[in-house]
């Protein structure tokens, strides 16, 4: 049975630290729809407040719950402990 090889895609975001435009890139691969279920938690902000705490560092922010959310969004923390979604402004803070 062949394999088929990765794509990979660079993809960039903007987001906002300390009043500076900062833009994140990060390697995406793509492989066949199987690798892509995986299970990666969606995060909403019903009540709309500035800082959320989560305990994971790689996330879906999807805004508000549907059908006020904005476009999904993966998000990395990577080694922070922080990071700002591009599209709601929320600050997610990594709290184990």
């Amino acid at each position: 049975m062949a394999t088929r090889p990765l794509a990979a895609a660079v993809v960039a975001s903007p987001l906002a630290e300390q009043g500076d435009s900062v833009y994140r890139t990060a390697k995406v691969n793509r492989q066949d729809s199987k690798m892509a279920q995986a299970a990666i938690p969606k995060i909403s902000n019903d009540e709309g407040v500035d800082e959320i705490f989560v305990a994971v560092k790689e996330f879906e922010c999807i805004g508000a719950a549907a059908p006020h959310d904005h476009p999904h969004v993966y998000l990395d923390m990577g080694g922070e402990t922080e990071i700002i979604c591009p599209y709601c402004s929320t600050r997610y803070r990594f709290k184990a």
